[in-house]
């Protein structure tokens, strides 16, 4: 069995400074985004969700990408983070805050669930499955609402409205943002926003 001192001999640029554009990271060890079902039924930032964020940062990630952060309140997945209107911006303060202790960046994934729902056992109550149209793929066993032109721009505004939050949790350090949206399964889509603060 290898020794902590050959693996990293081995995967040695690993623990090599990076970056990514501006954003200069201690290491390129990079955290992809996992859900934990840590938030609270509300989206909230818990002692669990931090302490589990915490021990990530602390055992040397140099770039922590959270588990994905709900942009509206209608679609939003069951225990994962919200950051739909000002009063989560606290919590989402005191999570980078908790990263940044151990010298690590924070990546904060936005999302729409879109199709992703089709994943998820019974759906919250009143929750539906937007979707771009009906097709007989999809079945008629779920609570499924066809996105009108307007819905699509509701979407992007709460993106928006999601993504200026999220900026607010960086003040006053500096920043470097970088948008990147996915689309996939024809209606879900992701924007991720790369914090340097």
């Amino acid at each position: 069995m290898a020794t902590g001192r050959q693996i990293q001999n081995d995967y040695s640029p690993l623990f090599q400074p990076g970056s990514i554009g501006d954003l200069e990271l201690k290491n390129r060890i990079i955290m992809a985004p996992m859900g934990n079902a840590l938030a609270d039924d509300k989206g909230n930032v818990t002692d669990a969700l931090l302490d589990y964020y915490r021990a990530r940062a602390k055992g040397g990630a140099g770039l922590i990408v959270t588990q994905c952060v709900s942009i509206n309140e209608p679609d939003m997945m069951p225990y994962s983070l919200s950051l739909h209107d000002d009063s989560y911006i606290a919590g989402m303060k005191k999570l980078v805050d908790t990263i940044h202790d151990y010298d690590a960046k924070v990546s904060i994934q936005l999302m729409h669930p879109g199709l992703l729902l089709l994943l998820i056992p019974g759906l919250p109550k009143n929750m539906t499955i937007k979707v771009p149209s009906l097709i007989p793929l999809l079945g008629d066993d779920k609570p499924y609402e066809v996105m009108t032109a307007a819905h699509i721009g509701r979407i992007i505004d709460d993106f928006a409205l999601t993504a200026a939050r999220a900026l607010d949790t960086a003040s006053p350090r500096s920043l470097w943002l970088w948008l990147e949206k996915i689309t996939f399964a024809e209606s879900a889509t992701c924007s991720m926003i790369y914090m340097n603060m």
